[in-house]
């Protein structure tokens, strides 16, 4: 509300904000198989975090709505890297008979931030502005991407790479679908 109202935005416009962070993320998650044969998953992760940082300090200074909509794209797509990283850093960080315990306590993260996120969000724009709302989470998000990439220890061999012939022997696999 507080950027939608500084930027002159009705709501459709803002909501469209939102709609391009999903369709960037969609797009992140379409390549991360490509990003991940070329960089380790945990050095992806590390770039995801520290990229959507970067990617809100930029918003932050954002003055008009194509700009902020180009940066919200941007954000989807470094942030639409993270999930296929972050499961095959867990993969080598828990033991195959705990995945699926490992992967519901991850998931947790995306549920309580439909709660907390809003309540974090509102409360940084009360005592800062928006402005300075979206500085200090892109500071932490980019502090902890660095922070992650130098002290997480798993994730460190590449994916193989993508094929054709691959995807279709996955596509053919009873147990996929």
């Amino acid at each position: 509300v507080h950027m939608r109202l500084d930027l002159g935005m009705d709501p459709a416009q803002a909501a469209s904000l939102l709609s391009l962070l999903s369709i960037g993320m969609g797009a992140g998650m379409l390549c991360s198989g490509i990003v991940t044969s070329i960089l380790a998953p945990r050095r992806i992760i590390s770039l995801s975090l520290a990229g959507a940082g970067a990617t809100l300090l930029l918003i932050a200074g954002a003055e008009s709505l194509c700009e902020a909509r180009a940066l919200f794209a941007l954000m989807g797509i470094v942030s639409g890297f993270y999930l296929s990283s972050a499961m095959a850093t867990l993969a080598t960080l828990v033991k195959p008979e705990s995945w699926s315990r490992a992967v519901a306590v991850h998931e947790l993260a995306p549920t309580v931030s439909v709660i907390i996120s809003p309540v974090l969000a509102e409360t940084a724009s009360n005592l800062l502005g928006w402005r300075g709302g979206m500085v200090l989470m892109g500071s932490a998000s980019l502090a902890v991407g660095l922070i992650f990439l130098f002290w997480n220890k798993g994730g460190t061999r590449k994916l193989e790479r993508l094929s054709i012939s691959g995807a279709v022997a996955v596509f053919r696999r009873p147990v996929y679908w």
